[in-house]
This record gives C-alpha cells, sequence and structure tokens, in this order.
C-alpha cells in the first residue's frame, strides 16, 4: 500500500468519526480562516485606488490597442500587442463591457495577483504548512508582485499561469516514484493543459518562466514521469486548442497568432538590450536592481539568502506536515529536488537581471524564488516555537526585544536626525555608530552567557518583522501613493495626471462647440507614430487626425491643435490661437540623485583634518543625503523633468 493511500484512509477515517451535523462545518478552520484574511488583504491592495495613477506608455500600447480592435478602429495606430492572451482578454472585455476608466483596464491583472496567493494553498503539501502559509503571505504583500498586479499589461497574468502549471504538476504527480503515472487527477491534469497553452500567449515574460517549468521538470520529477508526460497526445492537443483559441479571440481575430512572435521578439530585446521601443529598457542599470532590492525587498534579501543557505544544510526529507491530511507529504519534492530547482530558478534570474535589456518587469524572477526561500527561513526560525521539547524563555527573550526594541527606535530618530542637516553632522554619526555597536555587543552577550538557540530565535523575530515593516513601507510607497514630487523609481518614465485635465478639456470644448463631447475635430501631433498615452486618453473624439505637422485641411484651419513641446509651432495657421500647456510624462530614475560633477571643495591652507571634513561635506550634501532621503522618505531635491504638449484653441469667432 503505498504512503498516499495510508493518509488517504487516515482521512476517511477521521471523518466517519465526525458527528452528525458537524461535517458542513468540518472545513472552518483556523487555516482556513487565516488564508481567508490573506485573500482579503490581498485583495484590498491590488483593487485599492486601481485608479489612481493614469497608465503608463506600456499599459496604454496594449489597452489602446485592443480597444481599437473592439471598436472596429484602425489598429495600426497603435504599437503592436506583444500578449495575444491580453489583447483577447481586453478585447472582449471592451467589445462586452466598454472602456469606462483606467481601473477597467488592470481588473484581470489584479484577480491574477489575487488567484496567486490562493495557488499557494495547494502547495503545503510539498512546502509543509508553515512554509506554504508564510509563502502566500508574502505573495499578499509582496510590492513587485503588488506592482505587477496593479500594471495593465501582461506580466502578472505570466506569473499566475506559471504557478498554475507548477500546482498542476505537483497536484497531479501525488504518486510516489513507484507507482505509474496513470493514477493521475484527470481535473488537474486538464487544468495544467490549459494554462501551459495559455502560458504560451500570455506575453513576452512567458519565454522566461518556460525556462523555470524546464528545470522544475529536470530537478524535481521522475524520469518515467516526464516521459509520461511527452507521450499524452491529448495533453498537448488540449495546450495547443487553448493557445489558439486564447491568442485569436476565439478564433474571432486571426491576427492574434502574429503577436507570439512579438512577444519573443519583445523577450530577446529584453536579453540583448538591441531594442528600445516600449521605451523602458534605458537607464535600468544593475545598480538600479540593487537599489531595488535594498528598498523594496530587504526582507526577502536578507531571509532569502538565509533560507537558501538553510536549504542546502538540511539534509533531513522531512516538512511540517499533518498525518491525517490527505496528501502524499513527500511524493515528488524532497528537499534537495527543492532546494536545487530554487537555486537554479534564482541563477536563472539573476542570469537575465544581468543582460544589458533588463526592465522592472524582469526583476520578478529574481524576487519570487526568494520569497519561496524567505518562507523557508521563516519556518526554520519559528520552529523552536512549534516543539513542545523547546523551553522558551520568555521573560529573558522579552527582555531583550524590548531593550534592542528601544536601541531601534533611539537610532531612527538619531538617524532622522542626520539627515535633516544639509551637512554633515560627525556628532550624530558617531552617535549612530555607538547605538549598532552596543546593539552587538548586547545580542553577543546573551549569546555567550544566556543562550544562544534564545538570542537567535528573539533577533531573528525582531530583525523579520523590523525588515518586513521596512516592506510594508515600500509597498505603500509603489502601490498606493503616487506623488510625482516623491517619485519610487521603479519605471523610469510615469505618465503625468495632467494628461487628464487634458482629455477633460478637450470634451468640455467639444462639448460646448459641437453639442457633443466627441464630435469637434482635433489635429494631434506626432512624432513617426501616434503617443499610445493620448490615443488611449483622447480614444472618445471621434474626428481626431494624427499629423507630423499641423495644418489647414481642405482651406480651412482646424479649432483645435495639439501640438508636442513649447518648440512645435503653428506657423502654418492663423494667428488666433490660444494655447494652455499639459504635463504628459515625468522621467526619474535614482541615478538622478548621484547625477552631475561634484564641486571641489575649497581645501587651501586647511589641515587634513579640516579637508576631510569639506570633502565629506560635499559627498553628504551631492550623494549620501539625497539618496538617505529617497530610501527613507522619497524625498527628491528636484522636481522631475516633464514632456509637455500645447493645446492650441481657435477663438470660435473666427472658427469656420
Amino acid at each position: 500500500m503505498s504512503l498516499s493511500q495510508t493518509i488517504s484512509d487516515k482521512s476517511i477515517s477521521s471523518k466517519s468519526r465526525l458527528q452528525p451535523g458537524t461535517e458542513a462545518l468540518a472545513w472552518l478552520t483556523v487555516e482556513h480562516a487565516l488564508y481567508a484574511l490573506l485573500v482579503l488583504l490581498a485583495t484590498g491592495l491590488r483593487l485599492f485606488w486601481l485608479d489612481r495613477q493614469p497608465l503608463n506608455a506600456l499599459e496604454a500600447g496594449q489597452v489602446w490597442s485592443a480597444w481599437l480592435a473592439a471598436n472596429e478602429g484602425p489598429t495600426t495606430l497603435a504599437p503592436a500587442p506583444n500578449s495575444p492572451l491580453l489583447s483577447s482578454l481586453y478585447t472582449a472585455s471592451f467589445w462586452i463591457f466598454g472602456a469606462t476608466g483606467d481601473a477597467v483596464t488592470r481588473w484581470i491583472p489584479a484577480l491574477c495577483g489575487i488567484g496567486l496567493v490562493v495557488l499557494i494553498w495547494y502547495w503545503r503539501a510539498w512546502l509543509g504548512r508553515t512554509t506554504a502559509f508564510f509563502a502566500a503571505a508574502l505573495m499578499a504583500l509582496d510590492p513587485w508582485l503588488t506592482a505587477y498586479s496593479r500594471l495593465a499589461d501582461s506580466t502578472m497574468i505570466t506569473i499566475f499561469l506559471a504557478i498554475l502549471t507548477l500546482t498542476g504538476l505537483l497536484q497531479t504527480a501525488t504518486q510516489t516514484e513507484d507507482d505509474a503515472p496513470s493514477h493521475v487527477s484527470a481535473t488537474w491534469q486538464n487544468v495544467t493543459a490549459l494554462s501551459v497553452g495559455l502560458l504560451l500567449i500570455s506575453g513576452p515574460q512567458s519565454w522566461s518562466f518556460l525556462v523555470v517549468l524546464g528545470l522544475f521538470g529536470w530537478f524535481c520529477l521522475a524520469d518515467a514521469y516526464r516521459r509520461a508526460w511527452m507521450q499524452q497526445p491529448t495533453f498537448w492537443w488540449l495546450a495547443g486548442g487553448a493557445a489558439l483559441v486564447g491568442a485569436t479571440g476565439w478564433l474571432a481575430y486571426p491576427a492574434g497568432l502574429g503577436a507570439i512572435s512579438t512577444s519573443l521578439s519583445v523577450w530577446i530585446s529584453q536579453i540583448t538590450g538591441s531594442d528600445a521601443t516600449v521605451g523602458y529598457t534605458d537607464g535600468y542599470t544593475i545598480r538600479w536592481f540593487i537599489w531595488r532590492l535594498v528598498v523594496d525587498q530587504p526582507f526577502l534579501l536578507l531571509f532569502g539568502l538565509c533560507g537558501l543557505i538553510a536549504y542546502w544544510r538540511n539534509r533531513t526529507p522531512t516538512t511540517d506536515i499533518d498525518s491525517s491530511m490527505d496528501l502524499n507529504d513527500r511524493g515528488v519534492l524532497y528537499p534537495a529536488r527543492w532546494r536545487r530547482f530554487l537555486t537554479a530558478w534564482l541563477f536563472w534570474g539573476l542570469l537575465l537581471v544581468l543582460m544589458p535589456g533588463r526592465t522592472p518587469l524582469t526583476i520578478g524572477l529574481v524576487g519570487l524564488p526568494l520569497l519561496f526561500l524567505a518562507a523557508y527561513a521563516l519556518t526554520r526560525l519559528l520552529q523552536p516555537l512549534q516543539q513542545a521539547d523547546q523551553a522558551i524563555a520568555w521573560q529573558q527573550n522579552g527582555l531583550l526585544i524590548a531593550v534592542l526594541t528601544v536601541l531601534l527606535i533611539s537610532f531612527s530618530f538619531w538617524l532622522a536626525g542626520l539627515t535633516t542637516n544639509v551637512t554633515f553632522d560627525s556628532s550624530l554619526a558617531r552617535t549612530l555608530l555607538i547605538i549598532l555597536v552596543l546593539i552587538f555587543l548586547i545580542i553577543l552577550a546573551y549569546t555567550l552567557w544566556i543562550d544562544g538557540r534564545q538570542a537567535r530565535l528573539t533577533t531573528g523575530i525582531l530583525l523579520a518583522i523590523l525588515l518586513l515593516g521596512c516592506t510594508l513601507s515600500g509597498a505603500w510607497q509603489l502601490n498606493q501613493r503616487f506623488d510625482l514630487a516623491y517619485p519610487d523609481g521603479f519605471f523610469a518614465v510615469y505618465t503625468n495626471p495632467d494628461v487628464r485635465r487634458l482629455a477633460a478639456a478637450v470634451q468640455t470644448l467639444s462639448a460646448q462647440r459641437k453639442g457633443d463631447a466627441g464630435e469637434l475635430p482635433i489635429q494631434m501631433e506626432m512624432i513617426g507614430m501616434p503617443d499610445p498615452v493620448l490615443g488611449w486618453y483622447l480614444r472618445d473624439m471621434r474626428n481626431l487626425t494624427w499629423v507630423l505637422a499641423p495644418g489647414t485641411s481642405e482651406g480651412q484651419s482646424p479649432p483645435v491643435v495639439i501640438t508636442l513641446g513649447e518648440d512645435s509651432a503653428v506657423d502654418q495657421l492663423a494667428a488666433n490661437y490660444m494655447g494652455s500647456r499639459y504635463a504628459v510624462r515625468d522621467h526619474w530614475l535614482p541615478a538622478a540623485l548621484t547625477a552631475g560633477e561634484l564641486t571641489p571643495p575649497a581645501t587651501e591652507g586647511l589641515g587634513f583634518g579640516a579637508r576631510l571634513q569639506e570633502r565629506i561635506n560635499v559627498l553628504w550634501s551631492a550623494r549620501w543625503r539625497p539618496m538617505l532621503r529617497w530610501m527613507l522618505y522619497r524625498e527628491v531635491p528636484a522636481i522631475p523633468p516633464s514632456d509637455h504638449v500645447i493645446l492650441w484653441v481657435m477663438a470660435e469667432a473666427s472658427n469656420p
């Protein structure tokens, strides 16, 4: 009898002992309640104020193309879609529900981000209940996953389908290695086939996740099991059918198949850095990626590395699964296999990040394996709390936590005072150094004279809480607080909310002059191709014409002209035009904090100590202080530069 059958029999026998009327409430467990809270938390973070930030060029290119297809417009105006699946979903959504706002364009990725937390429920038998719960909690709070979920792009859809495929492979591989793969669940097998087919057409990031799936099959699945999958024609027919239907919008848009090659081209450009057509492959240096890890993911950075070390030091193939669970707790993923897979996944993500075409959409391949590793590190850290034979010195540990908390609070106040001063205050810096040394000495003394295990547990929990708080702060700054005066620098280019005022002004003008908010003729200047952001926000203007240079048409001057920037002339037009300026996009990356040359200090006639102090003051005011202020408060020395358009309106009296 196999292990899974034995566990199943135990589960059935335990359920049969339930009293009448209690079976309906058997699912009401603490674990279910905790996962429900995580889903609610993930829902709030992903749906709250979803339309606060205008669509950027990356989002608008996807959305505007689908809107034109749904409304039978000239799709050649918009950028070619690089996600056949997202284009089909948006086209169907716009055709059925219409496009009523920016939030509507982001609900599909948001739902996928919420579903990602739900999928981890099915990983309990292989990760362990505790590790799976921590992984689900980190996914619900993760800054990058939340950002992808609030982005009208295919990245989160790809991540969801990749994790769904991994979940299906895990669920269908519940038998032991000696069992034939014929006892798999037909439902999960069909789900896996559908997810594989949709993953292939989900977007540029799908090609990176195909490598992840290949690594999983190589490290975690037995040879017989891999051969069984390759020999199932029904599986591949179902996957191919899902890809065909998803790419063509239920065969309504055959041209959607061409977007598959577009997604592959975009993915190749993200590796080689040869194409910057989407406007997001410039400026993302290795330093930018390091700063993103430090600012957004301090918890994953530290605990992920600790989890990697802990996995490789762990030689016991055991989990924390309850023996009464009707699941096989070691049929597929022994710790040795799982750690090899996560390590290979992490190195694959780092390899992509090291490529010259890195973008904010590729760094998630590093964050996901770090997330699973950090969840395992938390499980190992809290393991003494779950063992009855481990005595916890609560009184001594509580005293240590109280002392360290007071010192950390003092450190934060002194650090705020240091960053407030324009000149470097050496006395404040020495105070901060003394506090850090004092913290280290207290922990060392507790380890040597009290209990090393208790010290590791206490300091680990305190450090986890501190770094998790920093991660939550970073998540809020990145996703919920959109203020161009306090840029987060995740993307190099952001759409300015002024573009919404531009659209409202044009619609108001059209309603006043034509009696219809979308009837007024408008000439929109472009450089080569239309701007997708302006195209999306002016989509309701039915008489919008894109031109390379504004001018008269059929002997008549256009009543409204929108030109790109103040340098764009309207010399060919009549002189009776009035103009107003609107910001369209803002540019900023953390590299701007260290840009520019340093002004050499005047050190003539000064001693060595005075010269050193002057050099430190220059570095502090020009480099260190701006970076610290941005890391702590997202404060920048100057407002980021903006691109503008000019709305030219002909005086109504002279309008033909």
